[in-house]
């Protein structure tokens, strides 16, 4: 018996944080089917040179958008026979993060727009390509839920960071306050951050931090 192959792709959902509120950098598909829609940067995977999807995936971002994101990680996969009128679809969706310059910058180069999804994917735009709202909205609850105990969402703020900054980042993606000076007691006991000298706009120096390691997770949740 003979069986199509399914289509495969590898879909890039690029994150930051602006004014203390999760965005997503969006394009606008240029061929059929659903040209014109807004659509996640993604591709195929290419068998002959991508060795995983990791490969794959950062390929995608440089071929089409000229863009390496700090931080990106495998988020979930998504797959069944009605996202695409092509045929049966396989989307393995990696989350990549970038701070705001780095990411205002590649909007401006590439004609791509930033859509605020602080509410609910309420600012999405009405008409996507397939079913990349559906990517979204599960791509920014998987980076979420993973705040809840890992360094995750530092890679949306610049690479030296004050501490309200990083707890104005954690709020904002968590969609919950925390108290201050609580959070960085708890903060600092974990042992994943390097303390910098930041030079503000005044010239003084102050206490600034980076993250020891790409990505650290905690033994319960932050907060």
């Amino acid at each position: 018996m003979n069986y199509e192959s399914p289509i495969v792709t590898v879909d890039v959902p690029l994150f930051t944080l602006l004014d203390r509120r999760l965005h997503v950098a969006l394009g606008v598909r240029e061929k059929a089917p659903e040209m014109g829609k807004a659509c996640v940067t993604g591709g195929y995977i290419h068998t002959d040179e991508d060795v995983d999807d990791q490969a794959a995936a950062l390929r995608i971002l440089r071929e089409k958008v000229d863009f390496v994101p700090r931080y990106a990680e495998q988020g979930f996969t998504e797959a069944n026979r009605n996202r695409d009128e092509r045929g049966w679809s396989v989307s393995i969706v990696w989350l990549a993060l970038a701070d705001a310059e780095s990411l205002v910058d590649l909007v401006a180069r590439r004609g791509m727009k930033l859509y605020d999804i602080q509410d609910g994917g309420a600012n999405l735009p009405e008409q996507m390509a397939f079913d990349h709202r559906l990517l979204v909205l599960k791509a920014a609850e998987r980076l979420r839920s993973k705040a809840a105990y890992s360094t995750i969402v530092a890679h949306m703020l610049p690479r030296e960071f004050s501490m309200s900054e990083l707890q104005g980042a954690y709020e904002a993606v968590r969609l919950k306050p925390c108290n201050a000076a609580n959070f960085r007691t708890k903060i600092l006991k974990e042992q994943v951050l390097a303390e910098t000298d930041m030079l503000r706009s005044g010239g003084r120096p102050a206490t600034g931090y980076t993250l020891k390691e790409p990505i650290a997770y905690f033994d319960r949740e932050l907060y």
